[in-house]
């Protein structure tokens, strides 16, 4: 993710920023079982795919390189 960094807010949304310039490039919502249920970790897997675990449980990986313009 050279020139991008990513951020979760501490309920359900992961945003995906352009290093560079500070402008967003996307945002989502982490799927939740509960609506009290929070982004617990997020990190990149082996496949370079963002992956976010919520507090209760919920895993999911996130294919965020076709929003990402190579630099």
């Amino acid at each position: 993710m050279k020139g991008n960094y990513l951020t979760a807010s501490t309920k359900s949304v992961v945003t995906l920023w352009n290093a560079n310039s500070g402008e967003e490039i996307a945002s989502w919502e982490i799927k939740r079982n509960s609506s009290e249920a929070t982004n617990h970790a997020i990190t990149l897997n082996e496949d370079g795919d963002v992956v976010t675990l919520s507090s209760d449980g919920v895993l999911q990986s996130w294919v965020y390189r076709a929003l990402v313009t190579p630099l």
